[in-house]
C-alpha cells in the first residue's frame, strides 16, 4: 500500500472520529493531516514527481542531462517558459541554500498552511479536506509542480488577508475608494499580482475569483448550472476539452508539445474517465448541498467557489490541464461542500460520509494501480533514500 493511501485512510479515520468533538479538536486533526502532506512534499526524493527532477537541477544550478521536456534550465540561464518572478524568488532563496529540499520546503509550507487557514473553524472542514485529497489526484499532482504551488500559496494568503480586510472595513459602508487606499489592502493586492507573475494560470484564477465572489446566487440557478454541466459532460466533453486546452496554450503560454505529453499522461492515468458514476459522484453531492443549504450559506464566497469547481470538473474532467487550474477552486470551495443542516440530520450526514468512503476507495484503487512507467509520483521515497 502506498504512503498516500495510508495517509488518506488515517486521515479518514481521525476526521470521522473528530466529528464527535469540539471544533478546536477538528482543527487539530486538519492541522496534523496537512502537516504530513507538507512533509511529503518537502522531503521527497528528487525523482518523485514528473517535474521534480527538472526543478532540482534548475535550483541547484546543474544542467539537465538530456533534452527531456522536464528541463527548466538553470537559475543563471532559465528556460523561456519559466516566469520571471519565479526565477527571481528562486535566486533570492539560493543565497541561503541551493538544496532542492530547501526550495521544496519553502514552497510547500505557505501552500499547505494557507489551505489550513481556509478550512480552519469550518463546520465540516475536515471532511472537505478529505474530499480535496481523495475526490481527484489533483492535490498530489499540484504539490509537485513548484511554480504553480508557490503561486497558489501566495494567491491563497493574499485572498485570506484581503477577505479579513473586507470584513473589518465593511466595504459597503466606507466605499471602495477608501477601502483600496488602506495600506494592508494595497499589500494584499500586490500579493495577488505577484502570484500572477509567478505562474500565469493564477492571473486567470484571480479574475474569475473576483467575478464569482461578487455574484449573487440563487438555489434554482445553481442547480440548473450543475445539471446542465452534468448533461453536457456525458455528451460533448471531448469537444470542450479541445477548446479548453487551446485556451491554455494561447493564454497560458503552454507549448503544444507539453499539451500532447500531458494528454498521453492523462490517458495512462485513466483520469479522463467520463463514466456516469464518476461524474455523478461530483454532481450528486453538489445538488444535495444546494438543496439543503440556507440562503446565507448560498451567498458565501466558498459556496460559490464550490459550485464553480464542480461545474468545471464536470465540463473539463478529461482535460490534460484540469489539475493545473480547477484545483484552485476546489481548494477554495470544498470547505463549503457540506451544509450546516447535516449537523441536525443523521441521514444527510450519513450520505456525505458515504461519499467520503467512495472517494477514498477510488483514490486507494488509483494508487494501487499507479502507472509507474509513466508517472514517477510513486513509489514515494525521501530525498535521503
Amino acid at each position: 500500500m502506498s504512503i498516500y493511501s495510508i495517509l488518506d485512510i488515517l486521515g479518514f479515520v481521525f476526521v470521522m472520529y473528530s466529528l464527535f468533538f469540539k471544533r478546536k479538536y477538528q482543527n487539530r486533526i486538519s492541522y496534523i493531516y496537512l502537516l504530513f502532506w507538507t512533509i511529503l512534499a518537502s522531503l521527497r526524493g528528487y525523482g518523485v514527481g514528473n517535474d521534480t527532477s527538472g526543478y532540482a537541477y534548475f535550483f541547484s544550478g546543474k544542467v539537465y542531462p538530456s533534452l527531456h521536456f522536464n528541463s527548466y534550465g538553470t537559475l543563471a540561464l532559465p528556460d523561456t517558459e519559466i516566469e520571471g518572478a519565479f526565477v527571481w524568488i528562486a535566486r533570492v532563496l539560493s543565497f541561503i541554500s541551493t538544496s532542492p529540499t530547501f526550495l521544496f520546503s519553502v514552497i510547500a509550507i505557505p501552500f499547505f498552511s494557507a489551505i489550513y487557514h481556509l478550512y480552519k473553524d469550518k463546520i465540516f472542514g475536515g471532511i472537505g479536506l478529505l474530499w480535496l485529497f481523495t475526490s481527484t489526484y489533483s492535490m498530489m499532482n499540484i504539490m509537485y509542480v513548484e511554480r504553480q504551488c508557490l503561486s497558489l500559496g501566495i494567491l491563497f494568503w493574499g485572498i485570506i488577508f484581503l477577505e479579513k480586510e473586507i470584513e473589518k472595513s465593511e466595504v459597503k459602508i466606507v466605499g471602495y475608494k477608501y477601502f483600496l487606499k488602506q495600506r494592508n489592502v494595497i499589500l494584499t493586492l500586490c500579493m495577488l499580482v505577484l502570484a500572477a507573475f509567478v505562474h500565469k494560470t493564477s492571473a486567470i484564477a484571480i479574475v474569475l475569483y473576483f467575478a464569482i465572489r461578487w455574484m449573487k446566487v440563487r438555489k434554482i440557478y445553481a442547480a440548473i448550472a450543475v445539471l446542465l454541466c452534468f448533461s453536457i459532460s456525458l455528451t460533448s466533453v471531448s469537444i470542450i476539452q479541445q477548446y479548453f486546452d487551446m485556451c491554455f496554450a494561447l493564454l497560458g503560454g503552454i507549448s503544444w508539445n507539453s499539451l500532447d505529453v500531458m494528454a498521453r499522461y492523462q490517458d495512462s492515468m485513466e483520469t479522463n474517465n467520463i463514466s456516469f458514476l464518476n461524474l455523478a459522484s461530483f454532481a450528486l453531492p453538489c445538488l444535495v448541498t444546494i438543496f439543503f443549504s440556507s440562503k446565507d450559506e448560498i451567498q458565501r464566497r466558498d459556496f460559490k467557489m464550490y459550485i464553480t469547481a464542480i461545474c468545471m470538473m464536470l465540463l473539463f474532467s478529461s482535460s490534460p490541464f484540469m489539475a493545473r487550474f480547477i484545483v484552485v477552486f476546489l481548494i477554495l470551495g470544498y470547505s463549503a461542500a457540506i451544509p450546516a443542516f447535516a449537523l441536525k440530520n443523521k441521514i444527510l450526514l450519513t450520505f456525505y460520509i458515504s461519499i467520503s468512503v467512495f472517494y477514498l476507495w477510488k483514490m486507494v484503487n488509483l494508487y494501487a494501480n499507479w502507472p509507474v512507467k509513466i508517472s514517477t509520483d510513486l513509489p514515494y521515497v525521501f530525498f535521503w533514500e
